[in-house]
């Protein structure tokens, strides 16, 4: 292994990382070293003592983003084993779903890489200086595990900003996947992972919708986000599966994910076979909040 840029911490950025946290704050870095943007480095106290590895931030205020308790080496090998477990562990958890997601940042010890997979297609997002710099290995090592037939960039995320980092999409392996429908939560959804919103159907709430359906009853208010409206409905549905997307929703009233009125929520229920689901109420928030609010100081 190659001799790593050392970086310093204070005793409360040590105590930090022994601590188990995966960031260092800029104001607990005690000495930067010859660390350049990116750089895996070596973590180390006051004394020199290791603490681990990380990616360095020159820019941000999260300085260091720990890799692991150890000084190893950050190559196609750390990734294959770090996508492996990442993936080992969605197997256990996921059912009836082309669409989850499949590397959440710190969560499976990959910081500020997050990686969705909508059927065959993988769309990551680097949102470091150190993942930035490391996402040929990634592509390497996920198409080595996964043979996707496109693995997509959608680093267009406005946290790029503070790791100076340019915003931008393109196709990093494979074909651009253009317009592709997947099943989540038995639901059907439509969407175009280079060109459309990434998070329209919030993968990282997939298994909250599922809980949300379990008790959701009576009246709601729904101010945003499809998966939980539709979630709702379809959990009284006899029907198996439900397409939402842009050629249908005007037929159907199911809209991607703009707020919609309650008498056609009530309808895409009814579309579902559903007599007994949730009723919700009539989103237009910013009005509602604003006579609210008048009320209130009227």
């Amino acid at each position: 292994m190659t001799s790593l840029p050392t970086v310093r911490v204070s005793r409360k950025g040590a105590d930090r990382v022994l601590g188990g946290h995966p960031w260092i704050f800029s104001s607990d870095v005690a000495d930067r070293g010859e660390a350049q943007p990116g750089d895996v480095v070596r973590v180390a106290d006051a004394r020199g003592r290791a603490l681990g590895t990380a990616h360095y931030s020159s820019t941000s205020q999260i300085t260091l983003r720990m890799l692991g308790d150890g000084v190893e080496e950050i190559g196609r090998e750390f990734f294959l084993r770090r996508l492996g477990e990442a993936a080992g562990f969605r197997k256990r958890v996921v059912r009836d779903s082309q669409a989850w997601r499949l590397v959440h940042g710190e969560a499976d010890r990959l910081p500020a890489l997050v990686v969705d997979r909508y059927g065959d297609c993988l769309v990551l997002q680097a949102l470091s200086q150190g993942m930035d710099r490391a996402t040929p290995l990634i592509v390497e090592a996920l198409t080595s595990l996964f043979q996707p037939s496109s693995i997509v960039a959608r680093n267009d995320a406005s946290v790029r900003d503070r790791e100076s980092l340019p915003r931008e999409t393109g196709v990093l392996a494979g074909v651009d996947p253009g317009k592709i429908a997947v099943t989540m939560n038995g639901l059907r959804f439509h969407l175009e992972p280079l060109r459309g919103q990434k998070t329209g159907i919030f993968l990282d709430q997939r298994e909250n919708y599922l809980a949300a359906a379990r008790h959701g009853h009576g009246e709601a208010l729904d101010c945003f986000s499809s998966g939980w409206r539709l979630s709702n409905c379809f959990e009284y549905s006899p029907l198996g599966q439900l397409e939402i997307g842009d050629d249908i929703r005007t037929t159907e009233n199911l809209p991607d994910r703009n707020p919609v009125p309650r008498i056609q929520v009530r309808n895409a229920c009814e579309v579902a076979g559903s007599r007994a689901g949730p009723q919700f109420l009539n989103p237009q928030v910013g009005t509602d909040l604003d006579q609210l609010s008048q009320l209130r100081t009227g």
